[in-house]
């Protein structure tokens, strides 16, 4: 093997693709055991400290930026359309309430940008208010011709669909773009470590074992075994385990672990306890527990380690380190050999690629939500702006490839919840447009004024959940 450097000890913990390093709200957000001191600068006025006020103003810049960007792109596929189907657009917003800024085109829509950055909407014209919830019923029949209500219901529905669809298309184009210029991180399904106690330890899974496949489906990366076991919820799992010329069959039922994350939020993970070679941190954080000397001399005995105020116990081994840059980690390392590094990919191959990585976000995310109406996760899980918002400052530091592969995620994200079948968003709409198309008639006026104020009301009542969720936990 290649030495690309002198050894050195590294904090690894198994994260996808490009993960965060460390996010500068982490510094005073509640931990499981009491508050974090906050930054000197919020109670120490004679100290500016001049670095983390710029994190903090990267990060918020970063949050905004992104939103912005999830929410012109999802407009943008309505407006377009629309455009194409001859209806006039009135007005395309980011935000809602008060108009901060903004300027009218040759066409007669004023572009805006509004006080309450939650969304974004594009009215057209007859349309009553800006959800396209009703018709303005006091318009001249020649006035009528360029309304959205007045145009065939296929167009009305390729327009309602476009919001979400060019979600999903931004989203490839992002990652696509991604893997062809900056590479795609390539990790084996190969185990670089076996955490302690550990369903794998268990069953006898050792560090260089490969899973092949789980339940005959073939794992061709280390993030397919990550984002399977995500799903698995304690269910037995059979792997095929190559070792050497051996092929090994093995059952597991990963375990459900309730925890914190990094930023204070409750969530749950079903846990094999395999290691993969990806995201390195430094070594401040760590403290030997039960015993002394350097770390390095106790390669492949039991350790414990307190990291980060968290007590656990290890078995050190070598793997490959990435970039030592991060503030916490799950399991130490060491490492003769640079990180693993993105590799890039031929056109054709960074399409597929791309294609492969949306829908397999896309049904990750919605097996999640089915899980959460099942009952077998908590909705304490579902997150709102602040934890998205968490989760952006996170990443600034990971760099702008972690920042775009977020973006990706985001962006299908918001494309499948506008596709659900609740009124007032794009998949309420399209189910009221299929019921016509089965009736030959629109639904009643009443009948669709009444649901889309029950939508309004749940959404409204979600928004409220999910952000007083994440304040709760944030505080208690």
């Amino acid at each position: 093997m290649p030495v690309w450097g002198r050894k050195r000890a590294c904090l690894w913990r198994a994260c996808a693709h490009w993960g965060p390093r460390r996010c500068p709200l982490k510094n005073w957000i509640r931990p499981s055991h009491g508050w974090r001191t906050p930054p000197p600068w919020l109670y120490k006025s004679s100290v500016i400290d001049l670095a983390t006020i710029l994190d903090y103003a990267l990060a918020a810049l970063a949050i905004a930026a992104v939103f912005s960007a999830l929410v012109f792109v999802h407009e943008w596929g309505h407006y377009a359309v629309a455009r194409l189907a001859g209806v006039r657009v009135e007005a395309f917003s980011i935000g809602f309430g008060p108009e901060l800024c903004g300027w009218s085109d040759r066409h007669g829509t004023r572009w805006k940008v509004c006080a309450v950055p939650l969304g974004g909407y594009v009215k057209m014209f007859g349309d009553t208010d800006a959800a396209s919830a009703g018709k303005d019923t006091s318009l001249t029949p020649e006035e009528q011709k360029d309304t959205f209500y007045a145009k065939p219901l296929w167009k009305r529905a390729l327009v309602i669909a476009a919001g979400p669809g060019v979600n999903y298309l931004f989203a490839f184009v992002l990652l696509a773009g991604l893997y062809a210029t900056v590479g795609k991180p390539m990790a084996p399904p190969v185990a670089a470590g076996v955490m302690a106690g550990s369903v794998a330890e268990e069953i006898g899974i050792a560090p260089g074992d490969a899973v092949v496949a789980i339940d005959g489906r073939p794992m061709h990366s280390f993030d397919d075994i990550t984002r399977v076991m995500l799903l698995a919820r304690g269910e037995a799992k059979r792997l095929t385990v190559h070792r050497g010329d051996q092929v090994l069959y093995l059952t597991a039922a990963p375990k459900v672990e309730e925890h914190e994350d990094d930023m204070g939020f409750a969530t749950s993970r079903a846990r094999l306890g395999l290691l993969g070679p990806q995201g390195a941190f430094k070594m401040d954080k760590v403290e030997v527990i039960d015993g002394d000397g350097p770390v390095c001399d106790r390669l492949g005995q039991e350790v414990r380690l307190r990291v980060a105020g968290e007590e656990d116990v290890f078995i050190l081994r070598p793997t490959v380190a990435g970039n030592p840059d991060c503030a916490t980690a799950e399991i130490l390392y060491v490492t003769d050999k640079d990180g693993m590094e993105p590799v890039r990919l031929g056109p054709v191959q960074a399409l597929a690629a791309a294609g492969a990585r949306v829908w397999a976000v896309n049904a990750t995310i919605l097996a999640s939500f089915g899980q959460i109406f099942t009952g077998e996760r908590s909705p304490r899980e579902l997150g709102g702006v602040i934890r998205i918002g968490a989760v952006i400052s996170d990443m600034v530091e990971g760099g702008l490839p972690a920042l775009i592969a977020l973006t990706a995620f985001l962006s299908v994200t918001l494309g499948l919840i506008n596709l659900f079948p609740i009124p007032v968003l794009d998949g309420g709409h399209l189910v009221f447009y299929a019921i016509e198309a089965v009736l030959g008639r629109p639904v009643p006026e009443k009948v669709q004024d009444w649901a889309f104020q029950a939508g309004f009301v749940f959404l409204i009542g979600v928004m409220l959940f999910t952000n007083l969720n994440d304040i709760v936990q944030l505080i208690w």
